[in-house]
């Protein structure tokens, strides 16, 4: 076998053309090489450009609701829920979770307002509510709402006669 390829090999002439064919393949390689070296600090910028974008399109998904306590008129008081996210948020509700003094601040207008059907980006509504000369500082409660992201939010809102 050694023998057959010897006797191949000085049977083999080389050209002009084919040193500069193999001198090509040399400098093509190198070429790769360092194209695929250097292009790693490009590749995790692209990574890292696809993650904030991933981020940005998910953002733009999510409804946040936002509830405030405010007066509406001589000793008449209403919570503001507001949707401060850049999606719609749908089925608006409150649960109270037991807390007497939430029961009573929005007594029996919750069948009125909620579910809320729809509350589109930077939109609001008023559910007037009862406020009585012991009643508390601060109410907690829990809102929960669907939104875009095909996830149901739940969260705690604290609203305040103190703003």
């Amino acid at each position: 076998m050694l023998g057959e390829f010897q006797t191949w090999w000085a049977a083999v002439k080389f050209s002009g053309s084919d040193l500069i064919s193999a001198l090509a393949l040399v400098v093509s390689t190198g070429a790769l090489w360092v194209s695929w070296h250097f292009g790693r600090h490009q590749r995790e910028l692209a990574k890292v450009s696809l993650r904030k974008e991933t981020e940005a399109v998910e953002k733009s998904k999510n409804a946040s609701i936002k509830c405030r306590l405010m007066g509406s008129g001589p000793n008449s008081y209403v919570v503001n829920f507001g949707n401060r996210g850049p999606a719609e948020a749908r089925n608006i509700i409150i649960d109270t979770r037991g807390n007497k003094e939430a029961e009573r601040l929005f007594e029996q207008r919750t069948g009125e307002h909620f579910p809320h059907k729809r509350l589109h980006a930077h939109d609001s509504f008023n559910v007037p509510v009862s406020i009585y000369m012991e009643s508390p500082e601060r109410y907690t409660f829990f809102v929960s709402w669907d939104d875009d992201t095909g996830e149901r939010k739940t969260e705690e809102k604290i609203v305040s006669m103190l703003g």
